[in-house]
């Protein structure tokens, strides 16, 4: 059996506030009976000189880790195997007062 998922009609993107020095998350909320893909995951520090290490997870299961430098995306076709889990982007904290981190997280749904 094969599903059809219209991606544009349950597409989502989920963005961080901007954190000084702190972690940055963004995170599309579990739904019951529905699984996420994530499709890309964007990270961004105010000062292009900062690093930081940009995490993926399903729950509290990391898929994915890349260390970012200034900015940085990923595109990415993650799917989410068990329904109603949230699904996570996080940014390392800049380790600067005033250096401000940022994260998008973007994806879509399918029912179970």
């Amino acid at each position: 059996m094969s599903i059809t998922v219209d991606q544009v009609v349950s597409s989502w993107a989920e963005v961080s506030a901007a954190v000084d020095n702190d972690v940055a998350t963004a995170t599309h909320s579990g739904v019951a009976d529905t699984k996420h893909v994530v499709v890309s995951a964007e990270a961004s520090y105010s000062n292009r000189a900062n690093s930081g290490l940009l995490t993926v997870s399903f729950g509290s299961d990391v898929k994915l880790r890349k260390y970012i430098h200034g900015a940085g995306a990923i595109d990415l076709r993650l799917i989410n195997q068990n329904p109603n889990e949230d699904v996570s982007v996080s940014l390392a904290a800049s380790g600067s007062v005033g250096v401000t981190g940022v994260v998008t997280l973007v994806g879509y749904s399918i029912g179970d």
